[in-house]
């Protein structure tokens, strides 16, 4: 779980755990994978939505500090999204992952708590 700001600003988060307060930088956020996996879809939750006119929040899996395909939106109106991809994100035990996220106008309309849940198989295979 992320608390975020409404600023329009790039901001992190680690895969596992709480970070408390902004993270405007990566690298202390991100994880070691730990084993090799294959991400194939992302759901994640925000405590409020970003509110104001058009105002959106993208949650962005990042791979060793570089976004990946796997991206979902929340909507003006909304507090979830879901990612799923054809082309999963496949990750080595000893790449890093985080997320980041930012709000597309100059402020949404409430901070968020944000938690999102990755799809994933640890044993190389891919999906059933």
């Amino acid at each position: 779980m992320q608390e975020v700001t409404t600023l329009a600003t790039d901001q992190f988060f680690p895969v596992d755990g709480t970070q408390q307060g902004t993270q405007l930088t990566a690298p202390p956020v991100q994880q070691l994978v730990g084993a090799t996996a294959q991400v194939y879809r992302m759901a994640c939750m925000l405590s409020a939505a970003p509110g104001n006119t058009n105002a959106t929040r993208t949650i962005v899996l990042r791979k060793g500090g570089v976004d990946t395909a796997l991206t979902c939106t929340v909507g003006t109106s909304a507090t979830t999204c879901n990612a799923n991809t054809v082309a999963q994100v496949a990750f080595a035990a000893t790449d890093l992952w985080s997320y980041r996220t930012r709000c597309n106008v100059s402020a949404c309309a409430a901070a968020h708590n944000i938690t999102c849940v990755l799809y994933n198989s640890y044993d190389g295979g891919g999906i059933l």
